[in-house]
């Protein structure tokens, strides 16, 4: 019986290496994809090296022809696509919406939205042929207001709501959105260094 095929982005560092890793524990054949293509080698190596299997696709999802390239190479190598974790991701800009810049607004968004959303299209086929799954991780922060995140947590809450159309859209497919609760990672190492001067009261 052929292994399960799971594609993760931001897989480079954080909570998208632990989702590879234990994914590729499971018995899965991971792709990895991130825009960090050092850090990516090194994820795809730790996963090698206790008997996984892995290739790694750096990439920036916001292009198209990335996403098409994920799914392309993980099909020529693999075959199939039994699931997609949707973990990359960006909490900036950390201001207020009179203080923030629109440009970078339009940039989370192509990060945390137009990304995962072209990846989904261009894998939904090959999902809809294995009857897949598709994570995507979102955060509390999509149902709650804190200030100084507002382009974080409305690009998670449009994300959260399409998943729920996407359920819906294609109940052959399991499609979710994963709220992982607050993780010491990167970006938490972010929203507290910036939140000093972007976010008034206690930051994460």
């Amino acid at each position: 019986m052929p292994k399960p095929v799971v594609i993760v982005t931001g897989a480079s560092r954080g909570l998208g290496v632990a989702i590879a890793q234990w994914v590729a524990k499971l018995g899965a054949c991971v792709v990895l994809s991130a825009r960090t293509s050092t850090d990516l080698s090194r994820t795809e190596k730790t996963i090698r090296d206790t008997g996984g299997r892995a290739i790694s696709v750096p990439g920036d999802i916001r292009n198209y022809q990335t996403c098409e390239k994920i799914v392309v190479e993980t099909i020529q190598r693999f075959g199939r696509i039994d699931a997609l974790v949707n973990n990359e991701g960006s909490v900036e800009p950390i201001a207020s919406i009179a203080e923030g810049y629109i440009e970078d607004w339009e940039t989370n968004f192509a990060v945390n939205v137009f990304g995962p959303v072209k990846l989904i299209k261009v894998s939904l086929p090959y999902l809809q042929m294995q009857h897949g799954r598709i994570i995507n991780v979102t955060s509390g922060a999509a149902v709650t207001v804190t200030w100084g995140l507002g382009a974080y947590s409305s690009a998670k809450a449009a994300m959260t709501h399409f998943i729920k159309v996407l359920a819906d859209e294609e109940p052959e497919i399991t499609a979710i959105a994963l709220r992982p609760g607050s993780i010491n990672t990167y970006m938490q190492e972010i929203i507290r260094e910036k939140g000093k001067t972007g976010m008034p009261g206690p930051v994460y």
